[in-house]
């Protein structure tokens, strides 16, 4: 239900949503008349943070005459009640969009993610992308999604080597601290916390399907060790988390934005890549069009990159019924990010058939590379 933005959503100053007014329409002086928010969306589109549609009414004195400009905004804030690792999260994504973000926007690269208008602690004000016309996938990325999302991807990587380049050192150099603290290490921390409850949900379907649940904890380990940093190729900031809602698509999916950087990390390119093909697709397509996927991914790079006059040397949904039970209990939503999601995926996976067998494949493939490949021994 709309409301005007209040005590509990005082997070925008009147002064403040005047100036994005008149960012938006290039005038200098307007006077905000009103804000209100309103639910962006019928169902939540993700659980770390809340999501409203920012309406600002503003009012602008010509020549002893009134104009008045409406525009929309998409923000997301921190509910009062978030745990330690929300507000974490949060304060980290705010820090990418307020100060990484603007640094990879300064170079010749079509846009990949939705401008940032306002950072503050509580608060992210970015384009409204539905009112530009984009919409979500519906589950699976079509083959005309799919190639939009990796040319998108390839330009947000792109713009982080461009960035290096600029810089003359490494990213981890340049900023020390930030992405060292998003590693999955195996310490017991929140970030190795958050993963190893998405680790126990593959080891039950892994048991459920009577595979060893050895390799789904060896698999584990080994993304706990190191920092994949690669020594041969590129090191860029990934995204590390490119399922289904965290892009969003032009009218004629031509072209993709990539919605939230909570957890980005410098590592190595093939991270996002591979999230893109699996989280994305269904086995079967995914081998069909992986080697074109691969293609474009470095034909895009490289295009950028040549523009810049750089030269390139040689899964999950977000279900209702979670948005709907956790988000509303602090407790649920603690533990399902630190403690167990088991017995809710379990859940879900009786009632959506196609959740059930993409978390199915996912853990089969995962079972027989690590077995394949001698990982545990």
């Amino acid at each position: 239900m709309s409301q005007i933005l209040a005590s509990s959503t005082s997070y925008i100053t009147r002064e403040e949503a005047a100036e994005l007014a008149g960012k938006i329409f290039s005038v200098k002086k307007l006077k905000t008349i009103s804000l209100k928010t309103e639910p962006f969306s019928i169902e939540k589109l993700g659980y770390l943070s809340e999501q409203s549609l920012l309406t600002i009414h503003a009012q602008e004195d010509i020549d002893d005459r009134e104009s008045t400009h409406d525009c929309t905004f998409f923000a997301k804030t921190l509910a009062p009640e978030s745990n330690a690792f929300v507000k974490r999260v949060f304060r980290e994504e705010s820090h990418f969009y307020g100060n990484f973000i603007p640094l990879l926007r300064n170079f010749h690269v079509e846009s990949w993610a939705p401008q940032c208008h306002l950072v503050k602690e509580n608060v992210l004000v970015l384009d409204d992308l539905k009112s530009q016309g984009f919409h979500l996938a519906a589950g699976k990325l079509t083959t005309k999604q799919l190639r939009a999302a990796i040319a998108a991807l390839a330009r947000f990587h792109a713009s982080s080597i461009l960035l290096e380049k600029q810089l003359k050192v490494p990213l981890t150099a340049a900023f020390p601290g930030f992405f060292g603290a998003r590693k999955f290490k195996n310490d017991d921390g929140p970030n190795s916390r958050f993963l190893a409850t998405g680790m126990e949900v593959g080891e039950s379907i892994a048991c459920d399907l009577g595979l060893d649940s050895k390799y789904v904890t060896m698999a584990y380990h080994i993304v706990t060790q190191g920092n994949h940093l690669t020594g041969s190729k590129w090191n860029v900031i990934c995204h590390q988390d490119l399922w289904v809602n965290n892009m969003m698509f032009s009218e004629d999916d031509e072209s993709c934005r990539l919605l939230d950087f909570q957890t980005v990390a410098y590592g190595s390119f093939a991270t996002d890549v591979v999230q893109i093909l699996h989280l994305n697709l269904d086995r079967a397509t995914r081998l069909e069009l992986e080697n074109f996927s691969l293609e474009l991914y470095h034909s895009v790079l490289k295009e950028v990159l040549l523009l810049n006059v750089v030269h390139l040397g040689p899964l999950v949904y977000l279900n209702k019924q979670f948005t709907e039970e956790y988000t509303r209990n602090p407790v649920l939503q603690q533990s399902y990010d630190l403690v167990s999601r088991k017995d809710f995926v379990k859940k879900v996976m009786q009632s959506d058939q196609d959740y059930r067998c993409r978390l199915e494949e996912a853990v089969k493939e995962l079972v027989n590379y690590v077995d394949k490949n001698r990982f545990f021994q």
